[in-house]
């Protein structure tokens, strides 16, 4: 069963969902098939690109830490590298793109939806953010940007600083909820 499937719909959309298992974990094999699933899609362009979750408590929980926890630094840096060409190619479609935020969206799952033109976040009780610093990470300078330009400077600083999770209202009211 493939991780990442692509439904073409009759409407000239295409809807790309996430269906990688518990938590939805940006794991090596996913962001391969992701890269591959957008770079055939970039070659012949829908009319929008819709991007959710087969599972509708989570997006993703962002990076599959347990498997890459132990990794040297080469081989982290092409993971990392992975997941950043798919961010590019999100952010360079050729056509508008939409994420489908259902349920949490954490880390490196927060920082693909902000890829997107476009959030539609559910109601209830989910968690929208960057995690890193409760990890001892620091927030990249590049999804700082990109969460400023989808909210505000200062909102990107909290959130990005503080490991500020948000829930759907908050996302709507601070920019980051169409």
């Amino acid at each position: 069963m493939p991780l990442i499937s692509v439904e073409q719909l009759s409407s000239g959309v295409v809807h790309l969902r996430l269906s990688i298992g518990r938590g939805n974990p940006l794991t090596p094999e996913a962001l391969e098939e992701l890269e591959s699933a957008l770079r055939a899609l970039h070659s012949s362009p829908p009319r929008a690109l819709v991007i959710s979750s087969a599972d509708p408590k989570i997006f993703s929980g962002g990076f599959a830490l347990p498997v890459i926890a132990t990794w040297e630094r080469e081989a982290l840096s092409g993971f990392f590298s992975s997941f950043l060409r798919s961010i590019q190619l999100l952010l360079r479609f050729p056509a508008p793109t939409i994420c489908a935020v259902s349920g949490h969206a954490i880390a490196g799952g927060f920082i693909l939806s902000l890829a997107t033109d476009l959030r539609c976040v559910s109601q209830g009780r989910l968690k929208l953010g960057l995690s890193e610093t409760q990890l001892g990470v620091s927030v990249p300078a590049g999804t700082l940007e990109l969460l400023a330009a989808r909210t505000s400077e200062q909102t990107a600083l909290r959130m990005g600083l503080q490991a500020l999770l948000i829930g759907p209202e908050e996302a709507l009211r601070v920019g980051y909820a169409d």
